[in-house]
């Protein structure tokens, strides 16, 4: 399931390992992604870009 909260985009989604915790971060986008029991919860947040 993916749910749009303003910018940002939240994934429910099923996971092949019961527990794990993620966090990566690009230039324009960072990823926050955690699985408890073969759930995963991940939310893709949008950076404001510096003017």
């Amino acid at each position: 399931m993916k749910f749009h909260i303003g910018k940002n985009l939240f994934v429910l989604d099923f996971s092949s390992q019961p527990f794990s915790w993620f966090q990566g971060e690009t230039e324009r986008m960072s990823l926050t992604s955690i699985s408890v029991l073969f759930l995963q919860f991940s939310l893709f947040a949008r950076r404001l870009e510096a003017i």
